[in-house]
């Protein structure tokens, strides 16, 4: 399925991206392919140590015509925009929002791959995806 057969009609599709700290070039690399599409939000969780300031919402805003930013807790989901989820938190979907969750878990990569695809599919259904580009351990 190409980038362009995800988007039809007026639906809000969501896409979540799981990438390791190491996985900068290869966000990079797949948001150029998504510049011009409509109906369609990104949600990146890269792991990264939690006390981690993120310049990903930076880093990737030079790579893409997206709307790219750090995600805030509540935040709306709408059509082409970029969310990060920052460190220190899982993003978990709901009623087309996104809800930042402290994470306490340690050992575990954070933000998780597994709990904000988990959600994806749960509020988006058929109009949702997954991709891994580079992950840790079991999560994603």
């Amino acid at each position: 399925m190409s980038a362009t057969e995800i988007v039809s009609g007026s639906t809000l599709t969501a896409i979540g991206f799981a990438a390791s700290a190491g996985g900068l070039e290869a966000l990079t690399e797949s948001l150029r392919h998504f510049d011009s599409l409509s109906g369609l939000v990104l949600i990146i969780a890269q792991h990264t140590a939690p006390k981690y300031e993120s310049l990903l919402p930076s880093i990737l805003s030079k790579s893409t015509q997206l709307d790219v930013r750090l995600a805030e807790s509540g935040q709306r989901l709408k059509s082409g925009s970029v969310l990060v989820i920052p460190p220190g938190y899982d993003g978990v979907v709901e009623n087309r929002k996104l809800l930042l969750k402290k994470t306490s878990r340690t050992g575990s990569p954070h933000p998780s791959a597994n709990i904000l695809f988990s959600s994806l599919a749960e509020a988006f259904g058929a109009n949702s995806a997954a991709i891994v580009l580079s992950g840790t351990g079991s999560d994603g």
